[in-house]
């Protein structure tokens, strides 16, 4: 029985924990708004990202842990999209 009550314990506080994680990062998308240049997003968000520019030069995306930022050729928020969870 003990058991079975730490295990309840356990599954409770996990799904709180992952429910507070999306929270996080939602909070992140409130902040990133369209039209933001790369300077206030990396305030934002930090500089812990990767980079990809595309080869024409019309687009950059920062690929974050937990999610991205698109940019336009002039280096304005374009798109702010988390991963999906699997």
């Amino acid at each position: 029985m003990k058991n079975l009550a730490i295990l309840g314990l356990i599954f409770l506080l996990s799904g709180c924990a992952s429910s507070q994680k999306v929270k996080e990062k939602e909070s992140f998308k409130l902040e990133i708004t369209t039209g933001m240049d790369k300077k206030n997003v990396e305030e934002t968000l930090g500089k812990d990202y990767r980079i990809y520019k595309s080869e024409t030069g019309m687009a950059e995306i920062w690929f974050y842990k937990d999610f991205y930022v698109s940019f336009d050729r002039n280096g304005k928020v374009i798109k702010f999209g988390l991963y999906e969870e699997k």
